[in-house]
């Protein structure tokens, strides 16, 4: 994690009750230095069509015989780049809002998951899903502003 957090639970941003985050790495102190009181900081973690994990798992599925490795314990609470996308121009719209916020699902799911979803809606079936049970990481947010679950996200982006 960023910041110091209990495991198994979501990031929840001191800022919300006025105090600054205390990160216990030095990715952590970098990226809170870069976090001004100027600006609006979002945190959110989303996918899309063009780039990661999104492009991997088709370009995988483009093999002789594809495989991919699906985390069952690693958790993610973010979603699609048109979600994401959809909320900062929301927060655009009504400015006032806390300088650091989450946007986030409001229930995390395993990649393991994202990747069965994005298979599933983009129609790849053949490629095979290795279930591995490590990493074990959470990358959770608690969120800000709710983003909508991702396989509604997802169903939206699909034609």
């Amino acid at each position: 994690a960023y910041y110091q957090r209990t495991e198994g639970v979501p990031y929840v941003p001191r800022t919300s009750h006025g105090m600054r985050p205390d990160p216990d790495t030095l990715y952590g102190r970098t990226k809170l230095a870069g976090e001004s009181d100027l600006a609006i900081n979002v945190r959110t973690s989303f996918v899309g069509p063009r780039h990661g994990l999104w492009k991997w798992l088709v370009d995988e599925a483009n093999k002789p015989d594809p495989g991919v490795d699906g985390w069952a314990n690693a958790w993610w609470s973010g979603s699609t780049v048109n979600a994401v996308a959809h909320a900062l121009l929301e927060l655009a719209r009504h400015p006032g809002k806390p300088r650091t916020l989450h946007l986030a699902t409001e229930t995390p799911i395993s990649k393991a998951e994202v990747i069965f979803d994005i298979l599933e809606e983009l129609v790849l079936p053949r490629t095979k899903v290795n279930l591995v049970q490590e990493p074990r990481i959470d990358r959770s947010l608690h969120p800000d502003i709710v983003l909508p679950p991702f396989e509604e996200a997802l169903r939206e982006m699909v034609p």
